[in-house]
């Protein structure tokens, strides 16, 4: 699995395709970004979906705060039975602005699960989405979902 770590403009849309204990499932993943001129609109478009990757950047704790109106806005459009999980990004930077314990105090404060990855280095990011799509695969098959711990 590989991940790019080009910034997004706009909303970027893919489909992947997984296979895990004998079940192949494609999953459309839709990268909306967090600028405020993309806010407005979203709403239909995380409407129908099962699982939310909210992803901040580590080096600017802005985005950290902004995480707070993203948990309310899912809250009012979004199932309550979706999968969502935490992502801070660039763990590879010295500048960080928002340590891993904050990250993994929100992340629980809200029943998430947390990540610490580099798109940069493609280090943590294939375990991140293989964390949703189990958990959904999951809740699809009827089982308990799994609560995966913060990996490094």
């Amino acid at each position: 699995d590989e991940f790019t770590e080009e910034r997004t403009i706009g909303v970027d849309f893919r489909i992947k395709t997984v296979d895990h204990n004998g079940v192949t499932t494609k999953l459309q993943i839709w990268d909306t970004q967090g600028v405020e001129r993309f806010r407005t609109g979203n709403t239909n478009r995380y409407r129908s979906a099962h699982g939310v990757v909210l992803v901040f950047d580590l080096t600017n704790k802005k985005t950290f705060e902004n995480l707070n109106w993203w948990i309310k806005e899912l809250q009012y459009y979004w199932r309550a039975d979706g999968i969502k999980i935490l992502v801070g990004n660039k763990v590879d930077s010295e500048e960080r602005e928002v340590s891993s314990e904050q990250g993994s105090e929100y992340a629980n404060n809200m029943e998430m699960c947390y990540f610490e990855t580099s798109a940069a280095n493609d280090d943590n990011v294939a375990d991140a989405f293989s964390s949703v799509f189990i958990q959904l695969l999951d809740q699809v098959q009827g089982k308990q979902t799994v609560n995966v711990k913060r990996a490094r």
